[in-house]
């Protein structure tokens, strides 16, 4: 690209930055850094494992907007633990929210970096997946686990709620007014269960949100959401 293509696509860009001026970023709290687990020696699983890695993605995100001009904040509900019944009081409370404004500032864009937050409704709601949704993950999987209950009564049928989430799931994600894929391998899998998604990877290693990867990281998010106009 010559001088005048790059000047041209650096006017554009700020050009676009003007119509942005509010960001809400959305996750669900599963994780609380002073407090210590029960059994520090388990081994972490996976859940976990991704939970403590979303409010580092978070910060660095809400700190690259800050930088490149757009008045953002952090947003999160705690979620108790992962059983269905506890993600389902989540996704209930992210509903509940009225997030299109706050202190009589319009919110233009939200970014929701996980399930139950995206079942947050907002006109203009990001759902930037770091890992694939359940409802991909399981659709070849064996059933949920059945339970009996304390007294050792009937069995209690799991499959009922965990479906239930699985469609509130995909029903937020399908809600999304963009889907964004952090990595390759999701953008992919997400395109084959015929979601349209763009692919925009967050830094691996980069901590530094001033870094010219977290500013790419933003240039792509905003020509992707303002490029149509909002």
């Amino acid at each position: 690209m010559g001088n005048a293509g790059i000047a041209h696509s650096g006017y554009f860009y700020k050009m676009m930055l003007e119509k942005l001026e509010t960001a809400l970023v959305c996750y669900t709290q599963a994780s609380f850094e002073n407090l210590e687990p029960e059994n520090p020696a388990t081994e972490e699983d996976e859940a976990t494992r991704q939970a403590h890695l979303v409010p580092e993605k978070a910060r660095l995100l809400v700190a690259a907007l800050k930088l490149a001009g757009v008045d953002s904040d952090i947003v999160k509900v705690p979620l108790r633990s992962f059983q269905p019944r506890d993600i389902a009081k989540a996704a209930f409370g992210w509903r509940l929210l009225d997030l299109k404004e706050s202190n009589g500032r319009s919110i233009d864009l939200v970014i929701c970096l996980d399930f139950p937050a995206w079942s947050l409704s907002h006109p203009h709601k990001i759902s930037w997946l770091i890992n694939l949704p359940n409802f991909v993950t399981r659709r070849s999987s064996a059933n949920p686990p059945r339970s009996k209950d304390t007294n050792g009564g009937a069995n209690l049928d799991l499959h009922g709620n965990v479906s239930s989430l699985l469609q509130s799931e995909r029903r937020g994600l399908a809600e999304s007014w963009r889907i964004m894929a952090g990595n390759r391998s999701v953008a992919e899998e997400l395109a084959r269960s015929g979601l349209q998604v763009n692919y925009n990877p967050f830094p691996i290693e980069e901590t530094d949100p001033a870094s010219s990867e977290w500013q790419t990281v933003i240039k792509r998010l905003v020509t992707s959401v303002l490029r149509q106009g909002t």
